[in-house]
């Protein structure tokens, strides 16, 4: 029997070079450069860690 239980956990991205770097490997490049401001890759940063993880 498996007891395994839900945990809640936490992020925080540590400068604009891991936005970068999660949204070039899951996106591209191209996708990086498409946000200027700092906080535009952000947002999308925390987009795509939602949609992966939940």
């Amino acid at each position: 029997m498996n007891n395994a239980q839900a945990e809640d956990w936490g992020y925080v991205f540590l400068g604009s070079s891991a936005i970068n770097s999660l949204i070039s490997n899951i996106e591209g490049q191209a996708v990086v450069e498409s946000y200027p401001d700092f906080w535009q890759g952000r947002e999308r940063a925390n987009e795509l860690i939602f949609d992966l993880l939940g």
